[in-house]
């Protein structure tokens, strides 16, 4: 590990301490974590079809097939911890020692460390890989489906309902609950990031107003 990266060591520390912090909850806390999380679960799985309907053959054809993937070029993914949690509660559990074991095996690439030979090796992919297609295929796919742009902007609008802190969301609230419980990781944006934390501090402060 003395030879990683720091956005490596980053990530391995925060999976790491994600995986432990998960691994310990009573099962009656990973139901409730379940349950807060299932909008956000439905609104993955149309995100999943609208990217299987739309761009996933024009993806693997363009870039996975010929080795390009420039949306999942070397370290530049971005975590949250709430997407760690999400993975481990949603299938992911049994890929954990695996995502930590190459992580703990860096080799120099031109690609993402998740990406393996048939695809990410998230179960539940972190939200900012879900919602990334490059101009091209953008350009290409919109082009063709003038109704898919549509769509795609509604999606836009309904992430940040999971995931934008100028109001309670489901990101946000599941650091909380592991702060709560003593567990703290990089990856806690909503707690660490100082853009995300003016954005929260901004919402309050327009709350109050609207209040008083």
């Amino acid at each position: 590990m003395k030879d990683m990266s720091l956005y490596h060591r980053m990530q391995y520390e925060s999976i790491n301490t994600t995986f432990e912090a998960c691994q310990r909850l009573a099962e009656k806390d990973k139901s409730i974590l379940r349950e807060m999380a299932s909008q956000y679960m439905e609104f993955r799985t149309e995100l999943q079809q609208f990217t299987d309907r739309y761009f996933s053959s024009y993806c693997k054809r363009i870039c996975f097939d010929t080795k390009r993937s420039a949306c999942c070029s070397y370290e530049s993914i971005i975590v949250f911890f709430a997407d760690e949690v999400i993975n481990y509660l949603f299938g992911g559990e049994q890929n954990f020692p695996h995502i930590l074991e190459k992580l703990r095996n860096i080799k120099p690439s031109d690609h993402c460390v998740y990406l393996g030979d048939s695809g990410c090796l998230w179960t539940v992919r972190p939200i900012s890989c879900a919602m990334f297609f490059c101009d091209d295929a953008k350009k290409e796919i919109f082009g063709t489906f003038p109704e898919a742009e549509l769509e795609w902007q509604d999606f836009i609008r309904r992430e940040k309902l999971f995931t934008w802190p100028d109001q309670p969301v489901l990101f946000d609230i599941l650091e909380e609950f592991f702060i709560k419980r003593g567990v703290n990781t990089p990856h806690m944006y909503c707690h660490r990031s100082p853009g995300l934390l003016k954005i929260k501090a901004r919402s309050r402060q327009i709350s109050y107003s609207s209040g008083s």
